[in-house]
């Protein structure tokens, strides 16, 4: 049996040219082994001939430049940004409970409240729209006082509606109402005009 010398197939005996190839067959191609460089050249051909296989993608990932350092630079920020609103709550919160601890207290009460004296259920420093004052030992049992703006004759009017069986005196710059308690315990409202409003004593006899 003989070999093409262009593809290597093997051919018939006597064939003048190649059934594979079409290539003219040569005395030398009556051998009946094929030369080494035959054999080579047969290869290469088959090898050139034969389908290249697809490569396949690449699969290894590579970072883009300067992403590692971007991600830190975000956690940085994102940190710093935690720990700015966390001192701005915690001036703000000292800064209230601070002004709580500072805040004058508020006033008891509008009108001066009877912390001595007979029958506090009566509530008799209780005048609307007055101002309470300190009260001055001055050798009477003073109950309250106050100071307000309207005349001794209204503070005297008001106790009045209050006591109805009482007494007054007085004239235009001072009166006085002196009525009985529930208790049996009498008391003397003094209503006196000074510079700034009208003084007011309540005060239990003896």
């Amino acid at each position: 049996m003989s070999f093409c010398t262009a593809c290597g197939k093997s051919v018939l005996d006597g064939a003048k040219f190649c059934t594979s190839c079409g290539a003219a067959l040569s005395a030398a191609a009556a051998d009946p082994e094929p030369s080494l460089s035959t054999t080579k050249a047969a290869a290469a051909t088959a090898l050139a001939m034969a389908p290249a296989e697809p490569e396949s993608p690449a699969t290894s990932y590579e970072p883009a430049p300067g992403g590692d350092s971007s991600s830190a630079f975000l956690i940085i920020g994102l940190a710093l940004l935690v720990l700015i609103v966390l001192a701005v709550s915690a001036i703000f919160y000292f800064r209230g409970q601070s002004s709580k601890k500072t805040a004058s207290p508020p006033a008891a009460a509008a009108a001066p409240s009877e912390t001595t004296g007979p029958a506090p259920n009566l509530n008799l420093a209780n005048y609307p729209g007055s101002t309470p004052m300190a009260v001055i030992d001055g050798g009477q049992d003073v109950i309250a006082a106050f100071r307000t703006r309207d005349t001794p004759q209204q503070v005297i009017g008001f106790y009045k509606v209050r006591f109805p069986v009482s007494t007054t005196t007085g004239d235009e710059r001072q009166s006085e109402l002196q009525a009985e308690l529930p208790d049996g315990q009498r008391i003397r409202v003094h209503a006196e005009q000074g510079s700034g409003g009208t003084e007011v004593h309540i005060i239990r006899d003896r």
